[in-house]
């Protein structure tokens, strides 16, 4: 799965025209370098932006259950962020995941257990007319972890991605 962020409207950070252009052709990259036919999406700010990119790539359809919110006090500033699903191939039905009441119950959650990001439940018709159940969700952890890195406004892209790739 990936991120995608909207350039100057984003939770973390602001680009410039040639690092959105750069991050961008990356995540183009990225995606051609797979050769999937359907992709899950976590962290999505802006679902018209990620759509317009994928349907340049050759995803027609593009899915979500909900919608980045934006801060109360900075239109300009979202303060979540939703996963997508993109695809080559129709997709026939798409919902959000409840999460199983008994279960919750069962481990003492359920007054306190929320989705930070609402699951996306599809399903994909393939060309032989066959259908695929497919699930987008975003696991994350609270904790810090080797792999977490603290990024400025005065990192570079070029330096982010230096520091990613040596993991």
């Amino acid at each position: 799965m990936w991120s995608l962020l909207t350039r100057g409207t984003q939770k973390k950070e602001k680009f410039n025209e040639r690092q959105w252009d750069e991050k961008t052709t990356w995540i183009k990259e990225q995606i051609t370098n797979m050769d999937c036919d359907i992709i899950g999406f976590q962290e999505v700010f802006s679902r018209k932006a990620l759509k317009r990119l994928t349907k340049e790539l050759g995803f027609e359809y593009f899915k979500v259950v909900d919608a980045a919110k934006l801060s109360k006090n900075n239109r300009l500033k979202y303060v979540t962020t939703t996963v997508a699903i993109a695809s080559k191939y129709p997709i026939a039905n798409v919902k959000t995941v409840k999460p199983h009441l008994p279960s919750l119950e069962e481990h003492g959650l359920k007054d306190t257990f929320r989705f930070s990001r609402l699951p996306v439940k599809a399903i994909i018709t393939l060309p032989n007319k066959q259908e695929l159940l497919v699930y987008v969700c975003h696991l994350k952890s609270n904790r810090n972890n080797e792999f977490e890195h603290s990024f400025h406004a005065e990192h570079t892209l070029a330096y982010k991605k230096e520091l990613i790739f040596k993991d």
